[in-house]
């Protein structure tokens, strides 16, 4: 009875959240998205600094 009660006084927020954990879950991945534009773009920043080394070494 006692998490009929806790039912009762929560948002519906919470409600649906509990309800469909799959979308609380997708909302947290898609929250990631900088964070891999971020890796990305500092892997394509070295191997540009790397290879202006190259070639200023070549050169």
């Amino acid at each position: 009875m006692k998490n009929s009660a806790n039912a009762a006084t929560a948002s519906d927020t919470q409600r649906e959240e509990s309800a469909q954990p799959g979308l609380a879950r997708d909302g947290r991945r898609n929250g990631d998205a900088g964070g891999t534009l971020a890796t990305v773009t500092f892997i394509v920043l070295i191997a540009i600094a790397i290879s202006l080394l190259g070639y200023m070494v070549i050169r």
